[in-house]
């Protein structure tokens, strides 16, 4: 399942750069439907990972409530540490550095996504 998480983020951040550089306005239905698709995949990564701590059935509901929640707060977190790092580059540097980073960000995303999808490949061992 790892080496599928790593796939989505190569393929959303490689679709992202596609959309960007063709200059094409795409549905927002696909995009949804991607993002859906996406998401669907790391959920059941998640839920795989969480079936391999064998959890207590007693405690189910609420280790998996904690566990959502610390995710979203996690997500939450970075997201609003992004915003301010955008607020400061907009002011710095104007469109053209929200561009830049943009770039960046997209081609950080799909190196980092092949060095852990080809980790995943590579070193896990079938079990």
């Amino acid at each position: 399942m790892e080496p599928t998480i790593a796939a989505t983020i190569i393929g959303m951040a490689g679709f992202d750069a596609y959309a960007q550089r063709n200059r094409r306005v795409l549905s927002k239905w696909l995009r949804l439907t991607l993002v859906f698709c996406c998401a669907l995949v790391h959920g059941l990564g998640l839920a795989t990972a969480l079936i391999e701590l064998g959890l207590d059935s007693g405690y189910r509901l609420q280790s998996l409530v904690g566990f959502n929640l610390g995710i979203e707060l996690g997500q939450l977190g970075v997201a609003i540490g992004v915003a301010f790092i955008a607020i400061g580059i907009r002011w710095l540097r104007g469109d053209t550095g929200i561009k830049f980073a943009v770039r960046v960000s997209r081609v950080s995303a799909i190196s980092i996504g092949a060095i852990w999808f080809m980790q995943r490949i590579l070193y896990t061992v079938p079990v």
